[in-house]
């Protein structure tokens, strides 16, 4: 009431009695940015509406008779004027049909790149193996059985004509990076050149040390060199130099690999690792550098559900390492609540004491005025209380000199405590190091928790991973948390992480640039991409003329 009679301060709809039909029972509601309120967002949406075209149908007529969908304009239509609300669920025939659009252009994108690349014949790598079996009879460990499946399958892809593309998926710590290093030396010894991308100077660094001992324990004369936006003037022109003549027989670097100035001699073989970090066009911006056209083998170290493996990768040829390494022991998952950190700090001093090595990852680098989280520079001063001169700092921020000299002081023992952020997720390998703690574990998704976890549990020793949480969870959180204490698939991890999370908001992948969906969901469209992939196959070789 305002001066005693019944007001409606801020009415949706003004009009008369006769006017009351014109109302919808049903509005939608949309999201909205500052300073534009629902009455104009609706109108300008009204607007588009009534200038969609009524375009040419692209999906073939069988597949719209058998599922019943309406076409493009109409579905667009009735989401956005509905007589009912089951328009919105993701069964309804409109969804359906919006999300097909969505996975069938996904699908032809792919098979357009992947033709692309497929087209040419490539370099034939047929060399003796001697190389190979000589490095691997060295190894102070048995290959696993799915490795062995992996270098088969690949030697197999190589030794083809035909453009090999091939995936390889491993879960942290199943031995991906010496399945590559075989087809390296493969690739050399048949007389051509392979390179290895990472992406990181810290990762290139590590696999440059890792390939060169493997090489120098084995006495082979192979030239290495690498590559990354550090390595000063004067050794950047010799190393070009050695790339562009065929000196230099394997290549590691970082995305400084596919620069303009950046020209091989017989690159015959390209090695991507963690390839969700890279994108299409930067694949294909490094696959031109071979004269002829060279094969590239994908390494990720994450996991991916079969669907979001479709609609990233389409048809790639994919290699699995499921098993670990003899003698690798399951790590311990326990959840502490930060309340009780202090009591956790006193046994890990025993374990320093007794010379074992701990990361103890932070999510923040910096104070936050609105989050409480922990952060690295606060975690490092008060373990470097306790521990002393033991304790070392690692972040992003930092430039690749530092993180560098931090990563070398820690895998040479000379400090036992690494505190962090989520910058060692990827690649940073320390066999002796048997304890991981993960501040703020709640506000991590599964498969980056279990990337950070499999930073230990490299070793024949007992290893530990302590998610520390905050008394305040919510479902989803103590879920996730419950997850990692049961299992150490990361397979199966993935696959529940998608559940969760679904599609757009698995870390890694958002950050990558690829394609968040509107309205495709994987929980109850699995049906429709498969049917996408096959009808994106079909329409690609109707219309595309290959040379």
């Amino acid at each position: 009431k305002f001066k005693n009679k019944i007001t409606m301060t801020h009415p949706d709809h003004v009009g008369t009695k006769n006017q009351l039909g014109n109302i919808s029972v049903i509005e939608p509601i949309y999201s909205l940015t500052a300073g534009i309120p629902q009455k104009i967002l609706k109108k300008s949406i009204e607007f588009a509406l009534a200038s969609i075209p009524e375009l040419p149908e692209w999906i073939n007529k069988e597949t719209i008779k058998s599922n019943k969908w309406k076409t493009f304009r109409e579905s667009i239509r009735s989401i956005h004027n509905p007589t009912n609300t089951d328009v919105f669920k993701n069964d309804s025939v409109e969804i359906k049909r919006l999300a097909y659009d969505e996975l069938l252009a996904n699908q032809i994108e792919l098979a357009l790149v992947l033709g692309k690349t497929k087209r040419r014949m490539g370099y034939s790598i047929k060399s003796s193996l001697n190389l190979r079996s000589k490095i691997i009879s060295n190894l102070s460990y048995d290959l696993t059985k799915s490795q062995q499946n992996a270098i088969d399958e690949i030697t197999e892809d190589m030794r083809s004509k035909k453009r090999m593309i091939r995936l390889l998926q491993g879960d942290v710590g199943s031995g991906k990076t010496i399945v590559a290093i075989c087809a390296m030396i493969d690739t050399v010894e048949s007389g051509y050149q392979a390179a290895i991308m990472a992406p990181t100077e810290i990762l290139a660094i590590q696999h440059y040390e890792t390939i060169q001992e493997i090489i120098s324990d084995n006495k082979l004369d192979i030239k290495i060199d690498l590559l990354t936006g550090k390595v000063n003037k004067n050794n950047k022109s010799e190393v070009l130099n050695n790339i562009k003549v065929g000196r230099s027989q394997i290549i590691v670097g970082t995305h400084a690999l596919f620069q303009t100035n950046v020209l091989f001699s017989k690159l015959a073989l390209i090695v991507i690792d963690e390839q969700h970090k890279f994108g299409i066009n930067q694949r294909i911006l490094l696959s031109s550098k071979a004269k002829n056209i060279a094969d590239i083998l994908i390494i990720t170290a994450t996991p991916i559900p079969r669907t979001m493996e479709i609609t990233m990768y389409g048809d790639l040829q994919v290699s699995r390492i499921k098993d670990k390494p003899k003698g690798r022991i399951p790590i311990v998952t326990l959840s502490i609540p930060v309340s009780k950190r202090s009591k956790l700090l006193s046994k890990l001093e025993n374990k320093v004491e007794n010379k074992e090595q701990i990361y103890w990852v932070c999510p923040l680098i910096e104070e936050s005025e609105n989050l409480t989280l922990e952060n690295v520079h606060n975690r490092f001063t008060q373990l470097k209380e306790i521990f002393k001169n033991k304790v070392d700092l690692i972040h992003g921020k930092m430039n690749s000199d530092e993180k560098e000299k931090a990563i070398k002081k820690f895998h040479k023992q000379e400090t036992s405590v690494l505190v962090s952020t989520t910058v060692i997720e990827v690649g940073v390998d320390v066999p002796n190091a048997t304890i991981m703690v993960i501040e703020n574990a709640e506000r991590y998704g599964l498969a980056q928790l279990h990337q950070l976890r499999g930073r230990v549990g490299r070793s024949d020793k007992k290893s530990y991973c302590f998610l520390l949480f905050d008394k305040l969870l919510d479902e989803v959180s103590k879920e996730r948390i419950e997850i990692m204490k049961k299992t150490n698939d990361g397979f199966a991890i993935a696959e529940k992480d998608l559940e969760l999370r679904g599609y757009g908001e698995i870390i890694g992948y958002k950050q990558s640039g690829h394609q968040n969906f509107k309205f495709a969901d994987f929980s109850s469209h699995k049906d429709l991409l498969e049917l996408a992939r096959i009808n994106a196959k079909d329409i690609v070789k109707e219309n595309i003329i290959t040379k």
